[in-house]
């Protein structure tokens, strides 16, 4: 699944963890913080980042 994307799909997400508060903010109004807090956001990051490690087999940015 992905497979052209092998190598950055960590970056991908990672990015994602970043931008999407902010975006998500922006774009609908809804204060994110308020809702789960920085606990909950620390936990919410970390169980993506422990899922993408078992997703993911590569190096960062290689192909192979």
């Amino acid at each position: 699944m992905f497979t052209s994307l092998k190598g950055w799909r960590t970056f991908i997400v990672g990015l994602g963890l970043a931008i999407a508060p902010s975006a998500l903010t922006y774009l609908s109004g809804i204060q994110w913080d308020q809702h789960i807090g920085a606990t909950g956001a620390f936990f919410v990051s970390g169980i993506l980042m422990l899922a993408m490690r078992f997703i993911t087999d590569t190096a960062p940015a290689s192909k192979e």
